[in-house]
């Protein structure tokens, strides 16, 4: 994510962690034909498994931050 986007999260007062996985995304696939691909998602525990947990107040967040990307876009 570049310094642009964490300036919008904060003008907005949208809370962002940034950080790291393991994997990749799939829209990894289409950069090389010029298509912008930032990976954006919730922090979550057990990932991929009935007992995913995730705090719906950074599903809103990032929700908040989409919008508010895609108004400046």
């Amino acid at each position: 994510m570049s310094i642009r986007w964490r300036a919008v999260a904060r003008t907005r007062g949208v809370p962002l962690q940034l950080g790291t996985t393991n994997g990749g995304n799939d829209g990894s696939t289409f950069t090389p034909y010029g298509v912008v691909d930032v990976a954006m998602g919730w922090p979550l525990r057990y990932s991929h498994s009935p007992a995913e947990v995730v705090d719906l107040r950074d599903v809103v967040s990032l929700g908040d931050l989409i919008q508010a990307i895609a108004e400046i876009w």
